[in-house]
């Protein structure tokens, strides 16, 4: 049996990047949406959990797509440690370089605030959005070339769901925002539903409250619902795993 310590030294690195990062964007005064964060969590998604399952020394991949594509835990662990690279990169970059960078430019945006701010955007957005997904979709979507039509739709979706929440949060309208935080946990049931994949909607869900969490307070709220939501998409994802083959079947075949 291979000795996985090495692995758990790494999976250790990453989580402490993603900490630092975090503690970086939250202390700095810098204008943030949380995008750096959002990209490290949709990365976690894709990499850190492989990572932390074959770090288990009892683990052994049984899958038949697993076996066929021959798995092991070397190929797994050093596909790891070099994505574990780049996120090195990544944290050295947010935390230490962009700062410096931004102090020795100084861009003049940094510090200018709107004087009239447009509280329809959002509506705006979500329409538009829709249109794309639902009407261009279900028109030319299925041209070769025109999907990249319905794609820029989840964008603005995702963008107009960010700007929703922000504003009846600024504007102190505590149902409507957890209406709209709703409506943001419900992406990948949507998804599942009409695509058969979790990934996508969980991408858009996880974006969106990394973008809640850079402006709302107080912050250890947000730190004791992340953990909330982490248990809950663990609890989801298994489940979406081990029937995720017949969930495609039903959708790709126009089952109910």
């Amino acid at each position: 049996m291979e000795n996985r310590s090495d692995l758990i030294i790494w999976l250790v690195i990453w989580v402490g990047i993603c900490v630092s990062i975090v503690r970086s964007q939250w202390n700095q005064r810098i204008p943030s949406v949380g995008l750096p964060f959002a990209y490290l969590l949709t990365l976690s998604m894709a990499h850190f959990m492989g990572g932390l399952i074959y770090s288990f020394p009892w683990y052994e991949p049984r899958s038949a797509g697993l076996l066929q594509s021959g798995a092991n835990y070397t190929q797994v662990s050093l596909g790891f440690i070099e994505t574990v690279y780049g996120v090195i990169g990544f944290g050295v970059g947010c935390i230490f370089l962009s700062p410096r960078l931004l102090n020795v430019w100084k861009p003049k945006w940094l510090d200018q605030t709107p004087q009239k701010l447009d509280l329809k955007l959002p509506d705006t957005l979500l329409k538009i959005g829709l249109i794309f997904i639902i009407v261009i979709n279900a028109t030319i979507g299925s041209i070769p070339g025109f999907q990249g039509f319905s794609v820029a739709g989840i964008y603005l979706l995702v963008t107009g769901l960010c700007l929703a929440c922000w504003r009846e949060w600024y504007q102190g309208n505590r149902k409507k925002f957890l209406f709209w935080i709703g409506i943001t946990c419900c992406l990948p049931m949507i998804t599942i539903i009409t695509l058969g994949f979790i990934g996508y909607g969980a991408s858009a869900t996880a974006i969106i409250l990394v973008f809640i969490s850079s402006f709302y307070r107080p912050k250890w709220q947000t730190v004791i619902i992340s953990c909330l939501v982490f248990i809950l998409g663990l609890s989801i994802f298994v489940t979406y795993i081990r029937d995720r083959n017949e969930i495609r079947a039903s959708v790709w075949g126009g089952q109910t």
